[in-house]
């Protein structure tokens, strides 16, 4: 088992799968729900109008959401396989074992953080679903800082710190969140 072989252990190769439950409860339950919760509260407090039908809403949820889950799993099947880890951590707590290899491959070409970025679009795509303004104007912004906020201040200053050289040659060619198509010729 991976979790066994990069931890050491059984005791905390279990303590290292709780962790990697609770993270991916945390990004795909919790934050999202909270947001959405928060979001409807304030819309109907405050009275605000549901931006557009809900047929265009689905319309536009649809393939957001099938683009954002695409680009999260994308990524995490690429980190266990050619990185042999996760995403490490989160607010200080383990949420994998880290990468043993740096992964440029995959999504990783043209993101740096591909499971953010199909993250984030899921987080996007409920605003549309749910009709939100609070969602997509205020929720959705302080979503995206607070993601950026914890990946600079956190795994970048790791990677750098276990990489080195090599992830700062790869931090110069690849942009931090969103795939930038006119970049990728150039690789």
């Amino acid at each position: 088992m991976l979790l066994r072989n990069v931890s050491g252990n059984r005791g905390q190769a279990g303590e290292a799968c709780s962790w990697v439950l609770a993270g991916r409860c945390i990004f795909l339950v919790c934050i999202p729900w909270l947001a959405l919760y928060c979001a409807r509260l304030v819309d109907r407090l405050l009275a605000l109008p549901q931006p557009f039908s809900p047929v265009v809403a689905l319309g536009v949820f649809i393939p957001l959401v099938a683009f954002g889950l695409f680009w999260a799993a994308w990524s995490n099947v690429y980190l266990l396989v050619k990185g042999r880890g996760g995403p490490a951590e989160t607010f200080g707590g383990a949420v994998s074992p880290p990468t043993q290899r740096l992964v440029v491959s995959g999504p990783y070409r043209y993101t740096r953080n591909p499971m953010v970025f199909g993250a984030l679009t899921v987080y996007l795509s409920t605003g549309f679903l749910f009709r939100s303004i609070l969602l997509l104007v205020i929720i959705f912004p302080i979503l995206c800082l607070l993601s950026y906020v914890v990946i600079a201040w956190g795994e970048e200053r790791r990677l750098q710190r276990e990489f080195g050289e090599e992830y700062s040659l790869y931090r110069q060619r690849v942009p931090r969140y969103l795939p930038l198509p006119w970049r990728w010729r150039h690789r």
